[in-house]
């Protein structure tokens, strides 16, 4: 013979509960959880926030719609670029000669874009990234002069040079903020950095490249898994 129900699980006003419904819920609040405790409000279930949204920690907080990370990145990749502007507006520093490496590694470039191929028609000691990469700074000597196509490939050498800026956010910002705030923010100020951005020289170029393959190779702290990925970043590394 089926038991009698208790006194606590029947309806409000003593009427029973239809065989296979749960227990009406009191009129004085929510119904208690097997734990003892009330069952939490729907605006409690995730985190308290009303309509069930979750609330956000300070460092999940946006500014300008950029994370902290991205604020970091942003904020040291413009110093990168104001430092190295700042040194190519200095008197005699875009269009006067400054160095001699210079000249050899923008002649290569101008032969090039001449009809000359390097190796076989004159002699660079470089490899011949530096003279692919001119290229299209010394096409604008055929239009505005030798010196202006300098001047052009001064500035896209310093680009090149801030650009490592975020690329090597990109590659440490999994550690954490400290650690993308030492990165950024040393290679955004450290003096051979800024000085070899100030003309056509290799280094912020080599930097540059070496940077885009290790991000194309890097999932975090672990190698990529897409073949195409690591093809792309064992090019830029050659």
């Amino acid at each position: 013979m089926p038991a009698r129900p208790s006194a606590a699980n029947r309806a409000p006003g003593g009427a029973r509960p239809a065989a296979g419904r749960p227990p009406v819920e009191p009129a004085g609040g929510p119904a208690a959880e097997p734990g003892g405790g009330p069952a939490p409000a729907a605006g409690d279930r995730s985190g308290g926030g009303r309509g069930g949204s979750r609330r956000t920690g300070p460092g999940s907080r946006r500014i300008l719609g950029l994370s902290p990370a991205g604020l970091i990145i942003a904020a040291a990749t413009l110093l990168a670029v104001g430092l190295r502007a700042y040194q190519l507006a200095r008197p005699g520093h875009l269009l006067a000669a400054t160095e001699y490496d210079d000249g050899a590694d923008f002649g290569s470039a101008l032969r090039l874009v001449g009809g000359a191929i390097p190796y076989r028609d004159f002699i660079t000691v470089q490899p011949p990234g530096i003279t692919f990469l001119m290229a299209p700074a010394a096409l604008l000597a055929k239009l505005a002069g030798t010196d202006a196509a300098m001047a052009a490939g001064r500035i896209l050498t310093a680009a090149a040079g801030a650009a490592a800026v975020p690329l090597a956010g990109r590659l440490v910002r999994h550690r954490g903020l400290t650690a993308l705030t030492i990165v950024c923010g040393l290679l955004a100020v450290y003096p051979p950095a800024v000085q070899s951005a100030h003309t056509v020289l290799l280094e912020p170029w080599l930097v540059l490249a070496c940077l885009a393959g290790a991000v194309a190779v890097f999932d975090g702290d672990r190698l990529a898994t897409s073949t195409r990925r690591l093809a792309w970043g064992g090019a830029a590394l050659g």
